[in-house]
């Protein structure tokens, strides 16, 4: 068993089942979703094993020389958290290098220990905290 990264491609997301420790989507439709839209704004990538996709991720630009990094993790891919980790690490730098951005920023729930202590692993630092307020139209 060997994780490659490979560039995003639709064609594997009929393997993607959304089930990340966020688990913040309803369904793996709305996560495919999700990660259809991110993919199409900047460059993305999946973590594949065996041709299935156990991560997607990617960065796009939010604004001049910095990106926004994304990821969906299946909890399959606890079992290759070092690999994968490296892998991340060196994908990441060299995107950012590419396009030229200077910083990149990554969201979290705050609650998910698992996706901040991967932040921090991949050299990212907490910044200020903000509260996301929301409201349903038409409901």
């Amino acid at each position: 068993m060997r994780i490659e990264i490979l560039p995003f491609n639709e064609l594997y997301l009929s393997y993607f089942h959304y089930n990340g420790v966020e688990n913040i989507y309803a369904n793996d439709g709305e996560a495919v979703g999700v990660a259809k839209e991110l993919a199409r704004r900047g460059d993305a990538w999946m973590a594949v094993l065996d041709d299935i996709p156990i991560v997607i991720g990617g960065i796009f630009p939010i604004k001049e020389f910095t990106g926004q990094a994304w990821l969906f993790f299946q909890k399959e891919a606890r079992a290759y958290k070092k690999a994968i980790f490296r892998a991340l690490q060196t994908h990441i730098e060299a995107i950012a290098r590419n396009r030229g951005y200077r910083v990149i920023e990554i969201a979290c729930l705050k609650e998910s220990f698992e996706a901040n202590n991967l932040a921090e692993h991949l050299g990212f630092t907490p910044g200020k905290e903000f509260i996301l307020y929301h409201k349903a139209i038409g409901e």
